[in-house]
């Protein structure tokens, strides 16, 4: 489909197009390019992603050309009618080729309404295009919400090995002899605290924490 197809534009009109973005699209998209980078793509929809781009600046550039076209053939129309307005007054005023002008003249009326509709027939299309337009900016919004998903769950399931290993060293701890540990031992009993008691809540604290990771994970 030419929609779909890079060789549809040139680089000018790439340029262009680029230098009409608004400025929060622009920001929007650099900071999420900087600080969220997926880490393992899914083939299909970067392929996805591509295709639906360029068919966004490709119907972008199409819509842009069939307004200009329209306009300009709008203000043609005006013109023909204002040539065929001159004529017809040109062969009242010429007897002599009355005949002759007023054909002219019946020429141009009709060629000025075929212009008219086809510009009707052009704006019917604009609309298509719309659609169409409207189409991509969903398929987009999908697209980047989906890519917002997996960034969340490769967050979260960062987030959930962090806790799972941290628990793990809670529960292989062993005391040692260094200074350290003797001397958190001590404040710990001039305190009355139970070592133990610390060790269970913290592990407690952390399968609680795992669960909720998990839930979120799995929604």
């Amino acid at each position: 489909m030419f929609l779909e197809s890079s060789e549809f534009n040139d680089a000018s009109a790439r340029a262009l197009r680029e230098g009409q973005e608004t400025v929060i699209d622009t920001i929007g998209d650099t900071l999420l390019n900087a600080f969220a980078k997926i880490r393992k793509p899914d083939p299909r929809f970067v392929e996805m992603k591509e295709r639906s781009d360029r068919m966004g600046e490709n119907l972008d550039l199409l819509q842009k050309t069939l307004l200009r076209s329209n306009k300009r053939t709008e203000d043609l129309c005006s013109d023909y009618e204002e040539l065929t307005t001159s004529v017809q007054g040109l062969a009242e005023m010429e007897t002599d080729y009355e005949q002759l002008l007023s054909d002219f003249a019946s020429v141009l009326e009709k060629y000025t309404r075929s212009m008219r509709e086809m510009t009707i027939e052009d704006s019917k299309w604009q609309i298509e295009v719309y659609d169409y337009m409207s189409y991509y900016h969903a398929i987009k919004g999908v697209l980047k919400l989906r890519d917002q998903k997996q960034l969340d769950f490769e967050e979260l399931s960062d987030y959930f090995q962090t806790t799972l290993e941290e628990k793990e060293r809670v529960v292989r701890d062993k005391k040692d002899s260094s200074v350290t540990n003797f001397i958190t031992d001590k404040i710990n009993e001039v305190r009355g605290t139970d070592a133990s008691k610390m060790k269970r809540e913290r592990i407690l604290r952390l399968d609680e924490r795992m669960r909720e990771v998990s839930f979120f994970i799995h929604i």
